[in-house]
């Protein structure tokens, strides 16, 4: 479980990067950016979901906590999608880092 928690942290940290990036490019920065952290978010996200996947294998799926989780970060991933997506915008990163954060916490 700490392990995930690290995934599940690290996915958040990088989430805030790219809403960052985003944030900066849609206020007229640079576009290259986006494009750098986009992917770096995607396979973040991606990685702490199939740790979740892993874990969920190993544990009880009547443990308490661990369908909220699992859940959270499924939301998460799926904001990051549409963030990293044509016509995502940061905030739709940010609350994906955010659900990550709750996820790691839960």
């Amino acid at each position: 479980m700490f392990q995930t928690n690290q995934f599940l942290s690290a996915a958040a940290r990088t989430l805030m990067m790219a809403s960052d990036a985003c944030r900066e490019w849609e206020m007229g920065g640079d576009s290259q950016a986006v494009g750098d952290t986009a992917v770096s978010a995607y396979e973040a996200s991606l990685t702490a979901v199939q740790q979740l996947i892993i874990e969920g294998a190993q544990l009880a799926t009547a443990e308490v906590g661990a369908s909220r989780r699992a859940r959270l970060a499924s939301a998460a991933h799926m904001l990051c999608l549409a963030g990293i997506d044509e016509g995502g915008t940061s905030e739709d990163l940010e609350l994906a880092a955010s659900l990550f954060r709750s996820a790691a916490e839960a």
